[in-house]
């Protein structure tokens, strides 16, 4: 019996491994847990900082570094042409040379002109000659008109000199001298006008400049035939260029007559001044067109050849 009880009682030792065990993974399990949870508290505040905003701060840009597109002008510009047909005779000019107002910068083949000229010079001066003649022949016809109204008295009487015949045909050749005048004088005026006409197609075959420039372009060559109307040369003025440009409705409050303005050119920088901003807005894009002056720049023919090129324009004065 005691045998038996003791045999009961006695431990296992396969039952102690399993809980040695359990306890063991139990531990293991806490402590991963833990690691885990301090892992996220240390990871939380770079996370916090990285998805934070990163505040930036914005400087406006200056009035001195804003540009606007622009394009020069020119004053005046003028494409000379003949009113006449002819061929070229003469170009005394090429491009980017100045010319001076009034200068003949190219001719016309004029001999042609010069013949006809010659002919009706002849004909005005022999028109001229028919109409003193018959200017003296009326002069004569109302002299002897004169003679033949004369009359004298006798005894009281008044008595006419020669016939009434005589009288009458000497009023009728006054008369006829009279048109013979008329009609002289019609065909010297007439020989007139037309050698004055030739007289100026004769000066048409010179062009001349209109104004002091600078020659831009050179249509035609020596030889060539042109028609009335067909550019030879193209000559622009050498007073002062003008550059236009359009800034926004905002910024054109910063702009104002007499503010200096500088423009920028195949790396060239030119001085100008603001003439002129319009009073209103352009509807559409919402811009104010400016306009300014390089006073003394067209001097310069290579400046004053860029007329028509596009430029950037900016506030202030050059550097």
């Amino acid at each position: 019996m005691n045998a038996t009880v003791s045999q009961v009682q006695a431990p296992r030792p396969r039952a102690k491994v399993v809980f040695l065990l359990a306890g063991v993974a139990l531990a293991v399990t806490v402590a991963t847990v833990a690691w885990a949870i301090a892992a996220k508290r240390a990871r939380a505040p770079e996370a916090e900082a990285a998805s934070a905003p990163v505040a930036m701060a914005v400087t406006p840009a200056a009035d001195d570094d804003i540009t606007w597109p622009g394009v020069l002008l020119a004053p005046a510009s003028v494409d000379l042409a003949p009113t006449i047909d002819g061929r070229i005779a003469e170009v005394r000019f090429k491009t980017g040379d100045r010319v001076e107002k009034d200068a003949i910068v190219a001719v016309l083949d004029d001999r042609q002109h010069r013949d006809e000229l010659a002919v009706a010079e002849a004909g005005r001066r022999a028109a001229s000659a028919d109409a003193v003649r018959a200017r003296i022949e009326l002069s004569q016809a109302r002299d002897r008109q004169v003679r033949r109204d004369a009359t004298v008295k006798v005894d009281g009487e008044t008595l006419q000199v020669v016939s009434a015949e005589e009288a009458a045909q000497a009023r009728f050749a006054t008369q006829a001298a009279v048109s013979r005048a008329a009609a002289a004088g019609a065909g010297a005026a007439e020989r007139s006008a037309r050698a004055r006409q030739l007289k100026t197609a004769l000066a048409e075959t010179q062009l001349r400049a209109p104004f002091a420039g600078i020659v831009a372009a050179r249509y035609g060559d020596v030889g060539a035939f042109v028609r009335p109307g067909q550019p030879v040369l193209r000559i622009i003025a050498t007073s002062d260029l003008r550059v236009r440009f359009a800034v926004s409705e905002e910024q054109a409050r910063k702009v104002a007559v007499g503010h200096a303005i500088t423009v920028s050119v195949d790396e060239r920088l030119l001085s100008a001044v603001v003439e002129t901003v319009a009073p209103e807005v352009e509807p559409a894009s919402r811009t104010v067109f400016v306009e300014g002056s390089l006073r003394g720049a067209a001097s310069d023919g290579a400046v004053a050849s860029l007329a028509g090129r596009v430029v950037r324009v900016r506030l202030g004065a050059r550097p």
